[in-house]
């Protein structure tokens, strides 16, 4: 009897005991929902987006416009001669009081009196690299054409003589022209605009 009583006090006891400190293993191991979520929470940084961050720190880079015609002086001055060729600078100059860019080849040709063309009008010559070049006020750069000696050339090859030389600067659709006498022969080109005022012998 001593025995039973015995045993139903440690059944007792031992079940207490399992209840307290939560018996079944499975459940004891398992995480709560709510501390995950709060520890994943507390990890995150706000952040600032990317393309904020770039507009603000990204300032914007100036352009420089192209020349137009009303901003440009035209003249002109010997380049030399060489094979049968007489060579002339057109030389632009920035007459405007900001900084503009000249790029490539004008367009040239020969007019009479009343500003017809005379003959065909300068072909491209490609023997020089197109450069953009940017002229401050005062600045000039110059294209080299160049006039086949009309002595070289049986009659009725060359057109002229001619009063005027006409000037287009690259991608303009109004003109610059000059007092020239001379005629337009085949042959007759143009270079690309280079820095100054000036080369020799076509350069």
């Amino acid at each position: 009897m001593t025995n039973l009583r015995l045993g139903l006090a440690i059944g007792i006891l031992a079940a207490i005991g399992c209840g307290l400190v939560a018996c079944g293993g499975d459940d004891a191991s398992t995480p709560t929902i709510g501390a995950t979520s709060t520890a994943i929470e507390s990890t995150r940084v706000p952040t600032t987006p990317a393309a904020a961050a770039t507009s603000s720190s990204t300032q914007p880079v100036p352009t420089v416009r192209r020349c137009a015609t009303a901003d440009l002086a035209l003249a002109t001055e010997s380049g030399g001669a060489a094979a049968g060729t007489h060579f002339l600078a057109l030389i632009l100059t920035n007459t405007s009081g900001a900084d503009c860019t000249v790029s490539g080849f004008p367009g040239v040709s020969l007019v009479d009196g009343v500003g017809q063309q005379v003959g065909e009008p300068a072909e491209r010559n490609t023997a020089v690299a197109v450069q953009t070049l940017t002229l401050k006020p005062s600045e000039s750069a110059h294209a080299t054409a160049g006039f086949p000696n009309f002595q070289n050339f049986p009659s009725g090859k060359c057109a002229g003589p001619s009063v005027n030389l006409k000037v287009f600067p690259p991608d303009e659709l109004n003109a610059l022209t000059v007092p020239l006498i001379d005629y337009a022969c085949p042959g007759f080109s143009v270079q690309v605009f280079k820095p100054g005022k000036t080369d020799q012998a076509g350069g």
